[in-house]
């Protein structure tokens, strides 16, 4: 699951003059939505201060979580302008981040040859998909038993390469 944590980073209220309380959005991921994990604490989806920007200041989450739109995920936020007239939330707009569906999270090799193991993983599927981007490389996939060791016929040698950059890819 993946949340959306708002920050607020002051001021504080009893600042006088016309300054929007500054909020940024940040991820968190959790796999039984208890206990979440924010290791990335950087922002996602952030406010500027340049004053002729819809996002001045505030920008906040509108949803609990993206949406899944076909490969895509809808991440809906509100920003809020310099106020042309009394109120902050007057001049409120909805602002729309997409990223590829599963794709907000990876591991990268860059011109490297890496290996990545996860941790076990109890399967009982006819068929093995991911999610890749590697159009100038390869990834290529087994499947290890308990002890590490590769298990026929999901072998290196068994699985064709994959150079693509796509989500939902079924490994053959």
């Amino acid at each position: 699951m993946i949340g959306y944590f708002s920050v607020w980073q002051g001021p504080e209220n009893n600042v006088p003059g016309v300054l929007q309380k500054r909020n940024d959005i940040l991820l968190g991921f959790s796999r039984d939505g208890f206990h979440w994990d924010r290791t990335f604490r950087g922002r996602f989806i952030s406010s500027t201060r340049d004053t002729e920007s819809w996002r001045y200041g505030n920008v906040q989450s509108v949803t609990g979580g993206p949406l899944v739109v076909g490969d895509k995920l809808y991440f809906y936020f509100s920003g809020r302008s310099v106020p042309q007239g009394a109120a902050w939330d007057a001049d409120a707009a909805t602002g729309l981040a997409i990223l590829r569906r599963d794709g907000f999270a990876s591991m990268d090799a860059g011109s490297n040859t890496e290996t990545l193991t996860t941790k076990p993983v109890t399967f009982t599927g006819k068929y093995l998909f991911i999610n890749v981007n590697c159009p100038g490389g390869e990834l290529k996939a087994e499947i290890l038993d308990e002890s590490g060791e590769p298990t026929e016929p999901y072998t290196l040698e068994n699985y064709s390469a994959i150079s693509n950059d796509k989500t939902l890819v079924q490994v053959d």
